[in-house]
């Protein structure tokens, strides 16, 4: 039997922070705090759902 497991860590940072400052989301994204839906949304499409079937 063989196994395919696959290990994945994925950060939605990179897509949620702001570019002129790295340190803040971009306000569609939510506060310096709080994602709002949309926030939670980009780290849910940033990985490929065929990898689950």
């Amino acid at each position: 039997m063989t196994s395919s497991r696959i290990r994945v860590t994925s950060s939605g940072s990179d897509a949620e922070q702001d570019a002129a400052d790295p340190l803040r989301l971009l306000p569609a994204y939510g506060d310096h705090l709080h994602l709002t839906p949309a926030g939670y949304k980009v780290p849910a499409n940033a990985v490929p759902s065929h990898i689950f079937h």
